[in-house]
Protein backbone atom coordinates (compact mmCIF):
# COMPACT_ATOMS: atom_id res chain seq x y z
CA UNK A 1 0.00 0.00 0.00
CA UNK A 2 1.45 3.32 -1.09
CA UNK A 3 1.01 6.72 0.52
CA UNK A 4 -0.49 9.25 -1.87
CA UNK A 5 0.99 12.72 -1.34
CA UNK A 6 -2.03 14.33 -3.03
CA UNK A 7 -4.53 12.81 -0.60
CA UNK A 8 -6.76 15.18 1.36
CA UNK A 9 -5.59 13.83 4.70
CA UNK A 10 -1.91 13.86 3.71
CA UNK A 11 -1.83 17.58 2.98
CA UNK A 12 -4.10 18.66 5.83
CA UNK A 13 -3.09 19.94 9.25
CA UNK A 14 -4.17 17.26 11.76
CA UNK A 15 -4.63 19.80 14.55
CA UNK A 16 -7.29 21.72 12.64
CA UNK A 17 -9.13 18.46 12.00
CA UNK A 18 -8.91 17.55 15.69
CA UNK A 19 -10.11 21.03 16.69
CA UNK A 20 -13.05 20.69 14.31
CA UNK A 21 -13.97 17.30 15.79
CA UNK A 22 -13.85 18.72 19.31
CA UNK A 23 -16.04 21.67 18.28
CA UNK A 24 -18.56 19.34 16.65
CA UNK A 25 -18.78 17.16 19.78
CA UNK A 26 -19.08 20.23 22.01
CA UNK A 27 -21.88 21.58 19.84
CA UNK A 28 -23.67 18.22 19.99
CA UNK A 29 -23.37 18.21 23.77
CA UNK A 30 -24.70 21.77 24.04
CA UNK A 31 -27.71 21.08 21.84
CA UNK A 32 -28.62 18.01 23.89
CA UNK A 33 -28.03 19.92 27.12
CA UNK A 34 -30.67 22.51 26.11
CA UNK A 35 -33.33 19.77 26.00
CA UNK A 36 -32.01 17.32 28.59
CA UNK A 37 -35.23 17.29 30.63
CA UNK A 38 -37.47 16.49 27.66
CA UNK A 39 -35.47 13.51 26.35
CA UNK A 40 -36.44 14.48 22.81
CA UNK A 41 -33.83 13.67 20.16
CA UNK A 42 -35.76 15.47 17.43
CA UNK A 43 -35.68 18.80 19.29
CA UNK A 44 -31.98 18.41 19.94
CA UNK A 45 -31.39 17.70 16.27
CA UNK A 46 -33.41 20.77 15.24
CA UNK A 47 -31.26 22.85 17.58
CA UNK A 48 -28.07 21.22 16.30
CA UNK A 49 -28.59 21.79 12.57
CA UNK A 50 -28.33 25.64 12.58
CA UNK A 51 -25.26 25.51 14.81
CA UNK A 52 -23.81 22.92 12.46
CA UNK A 53 -24.30 25.19 9.44
CA UNK A 54 -22.36 27.97 11.15
CA UNK A 55 -19.58 25.56 12.14
CA UNK A 56 -19.38 24.19 8.60
CA UNK A 57 -18.78 27.68 7.25
CA UNK A 58 -16.04 28.21 9.83
CA UNK A 59 -14.44 24.87 8.99
CA UNK A 60 -14.46 25.44 5.25
CA UNK A 61 -13.37 29.08 5.16
CA UNK A 62 -11.30 29.60 8.31
CA UNK A 63 -9.74 26.20 9.00
CA UNK A 64 -9.52 25.23 5.28
CA UNK A 65 -11.08 21.80 5.78
CA UNK A 66 -12.42 20.26 2.58
CA UNK A 67 -16.16 19.84 2.13
CA UNK A 68 -16.01 16.03 2.11
CA UNK A 69 -14.28 16.01 5.49
CA UNK A 70 -16.79 18.54 6.81
CA UNK A 71 -19.65 16.24 5.82
CA UNK A 72 -17.89 13.39 7.60
CA UNK A 73 -17.53 15.54 10.70
CA UNK A 74 -21.23 16.36 10.49
CA UNK A 75 -22.09 12.68 10.49
CA UNK A 76 -19.80 12.08 13.46
CA UNK A 77 -21.55 14.92 15.25
CA UNK A 78 -24.97 13.38 14.65
CA UNK A 79 -23.72 10.08 16.07
CA UNK A 80 -22.31 11.91 19.10
CA UNK A 81 -25.63 13.72 19.46
CA UNK A 82 -27.50 10.41 19.50
CA UNK A 83 -25.14 8.88 22.05
CA UNK A 84 -25.27 11.90 24.37
CA UNK A 85 -29.04 12.10 24.04
CA UNK A 86 -29.29 8.42 24.94
CA UNK A 87 -27.14 9.03 28.01
CA UNK A 88 -29.40 11.83 29.24
CA UNK A 89 -32.45 9.66 28.56
CA UNK A 90 -31.30 7.00 31.02
CA UNK A 91 -29.73 9.29 33.66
Amino acid sequence: MEINENSILAVMDPFSLLAALLLICLTAWLSVRFYQDTNDFKRSLKCYIPMLAVLDCIFIFALHIDVILTVGLDLCGIVALALISNYYFYH
